[in-house]
């Protein structure tokens, strides 16, 4: 059997960390993410897969023109090394705003800032030149429809909210996926 196409070999960063232990100190020194992308390539890798923070550290501390900034510095590193940025996700489980949920919160506060940051995400994907958002919706809940129908409908809306800052013509026609 055959494989139709080209295979590509993808990395994520986060999956080198410093060995965060529950039950002691972290296990190693931490790594830059230069450094990262330099093993990345070096291994064989063709492209990295990131989370919003990952490309762009503490971005929540930053304004937007800075994330932004942060994001094109990133692009010309993969750049670089000859990687291709694959996708972005927005790591919306990791701020304490969101620990009931981002979209799906009954915080209004906190499904506005799960909505900004996912749009930030956005602003980073395009400066990465990656049409794919993968939403890891880990603090959503499983069952919201049977116990939560509103729970799905802020999802859309905050998928919805998040898209539209570049419409339609932007992602949908240029192949966008959120999974």
């Amino acid at each position: 059997m055959t494989m139709a196409g080209k295979c590509r070999f993808l990395f994520g960063p986060w999956n080198i960390h410093e060995g965060a232990d529950p039950f002691g100190p972290t296990v190693r020194s931490s790594i830059t993410p230069a450094k990262k992308l330099k093993m990345c390539k070096k291994l064989g890798f063709d492209g990295v897969q990131s989370h919003d923070d990952d490309a762009v550290p503490d971005m929540n501390k930053l304004r937007p023109k800075d994330i932004a900034k942060a994001a094109k510095e990133v692009s010309k590193a993969l750049s670089d090394e000859g990687l291709t940025a694959e996708f972005v996700a927005p790591r919306l489980w990791g701020d304490r705003r969101t620990i009931d949920g981002g979209y799906t919160s009954n915080d209004p506060e906190a499904r506005e800032y799960a909505r900004e940051h996912s749009r930030r995400a956005i602003d980073i994907a395009v400066a990465l030149n990656t049409k794919l958002i993968v939403l890891c919706l880990a603090r959503e809940g499983t069952l919201q429809w049977a116990l939560r129908r509103d729970a799905t409908w802020r999802q859309i809306d905050g998928c919805g909210c998040a898209c539209a800052q570049y419409g339609c013509s932007r992602f949908a026609p240029a192949g966008l996926r959120v999974h």
